[in-house]
């Protein structure tokens, strides 16, 4: 689990964080969809949606998220 996410999930429930035993490299996540829909109205609308979101969530500590 994302170390944010794990942050978060510790602010509601009795959850205790724990560094895992290995080194996990860091990743990234991506976009994909067909070339054939690259101008499909609604999915310009959702990669905008979750280009923004995820450039928040980029800027915003993990002790200041809020869910839902």
């Amino acid at each position: 689990m994302h170390h944010r996410l794990a942050v978060i999930f510790a602010r509601n429930f009795p959850l205790k964080l724990l560094r895992a035993p290995v080194r996990i490299p860091a990743f990234r996540e991506a976009l994909q969809w067909p070339a054939s829909f690259h101008l499909d109205p609604a999915l310009v609308w959702l990669r905008e949606i979750i280009t923004d979101v995820a450039a928040e969530v980029d800027r915003t500590p993990a002790t200041q998220m809020k869910v839902g």
